[in-house]
């Protein structure tokens, strides 16, 4: 009993209208097998307007029911080619109600303007039943409508009419129907279902594709960019200089004496070190410059439309806001430095590595003259 229930309220909760972005996710593959529905809808109108004038031949009522019928289809196909252009979920959705109401009130009509045939029209209503609920994708108050519409107006015409079906069809044409939306608001409820669990899943893909990426750029102790994103951007950077001389300094910098403050401090300091210079780098860089770890106490800075005088003034300020950061520790606070290699983009610079291997020479040659250096 208490499963049943369970059920019910999944099958409930499910009838109610999907996400907004859920929807707009799923619209293009909506809009196809609807078109499907209502071609064939399309395709089926003209044979009904065929049996129509084997049973009245050339009369009103032929002609009301052939207008009624090119009507539908030039609409048809209007809606067919236009859902190759709609982008909008509220667009489509009203389209396909105006559509579906069009079609259930035409059919009503149908059924007492033409109670001779109403075995034919009942299965149609069938037929157009199983297709709103299925295969006409809307908002569920748009297909709900539509479908009581020609349901009970369906039953109404069976038992109001004088029809030639016998009481046994009517009863079993009526039975049909309900089965058929009950079947139908269960299809719904499923599809629903499997479009949001479907969609959830496509956004924690995305999700985690970009957390992956996101992850894959950057340096796990400090969150600034890896060796090998920054690379990239020096990669782009060069491209950038080639195409449109936009000239940049890259600068390799170094932490100075890190190993002797593990030793002293332990490792765990060291990379709290790390930490809050790259952190003071990456605050005070300016918008668009870049910054990342090239690996162990060695950054890189790609310090844009910079002449080579510009970036050691630049970092010179750095240097200077750096040297006031205590590092707190057990074992005594302490200050730390860093040297500098400086080097200017030059046109016959073929790769990254010709710049950070001048930018190497140049604090190599920093480092050897005094620590906290620039050169």
């Amino acid at each position: 009993m208490t499963y049943n229930l369970l059920m019910l309220r999944e099958l409930v909760a499910n009838l109610g209208d999907l996400d907004q972005e859920c929807k707009q996710y799923f619209l293009r593959n909506d809009t196809d097998l609807t078109s499907i529905a209502i071609g064939v809808a399309a395709l089926m109108a003209p044979m009904l307007s065929i049996i129509d004038y084997s049973y009245y031949g050339w009369t009103i009522e032929f002609f009301i029911t052939s207008s009624l019928v090119g009507a539908f289809v030039i609409f048809s196909a209007f809606l067919i080619i236009n859902f190759r252009h709609v982008t909008r979920m509220a667009t489509y959705e009203s389209q396909v109600f105006a559509w579906s109401m069009f079609l259930g009130v035409a059919t009503k009509f149908a059924d007492f303007l033409q109670p001779e045939r109403i075995t034919e029209n009942v299965l149609v209503s069938d037929f157009l039943v199983i297709a709103m609920f299925v295969l006409i994708t809307n908002k569920f108050v748009y297909r709900i409508i539509p479908v009581s519409i020609i349901t009970i107006v369906c039953i109404i015409a069976l038992f109001t009419t004088d029809n030639v079906a016998t009481s046994q069809e009517k009863y079993l044409h009526t039975i049909t129907l309900i089965l058929l939306n009950g079947t139908g608001i269960i299809v719904l409820s499923r599809n629903n279902r499997f479009k949001q669990a479907e969609y959830r899943a496509i956004i924690r893909e995305k999700e985690a594709r970009t957390m992956f990426e996101e992850l894959a750029a950057s340096d796990p102790l400090t969150g600034i960019l890896n060796r090998r994103s920054f690379i990239e951007h020096t990669r782009l950077a060069m491209h950038r200089f080639g195409r449109y001389q936009h000239s940049f300094c890259l600068a390799v910098i170094d932490l100075d004496n890190l190993k002797q403050i593990n030793d002293t401090h332990g490792h765990l300091v060291g990379d709290r070190a790390i930490i809050q210079f790259a952190k003071l780098m990456d605050t005070n860089k300016r918008q668009g410059d870049i910054f990342g770890r090239l690996g162990g106490d060695e950054f890189g800075f790609i310090l844009h439309s910079s002449s080579h005088a510009d970036a050691l003034k630049s970092l010179a300020r750095m240097q200077d806001a750096f040297q006031e950061q205590k590092i707190e520790s057990p074992a005594g606070d302490f200050y730390i430095s860093f040297s500098v290699g400086v080097t200017e983009i030059s046109p016959e610079d073929t790769s990254p590595d010709d710049l950070l291997h001048r930018a190497d020479i140049e604090l190599y040659q920093s480092k050897n003259r005094k620590r906290n250096h620039l050169g």
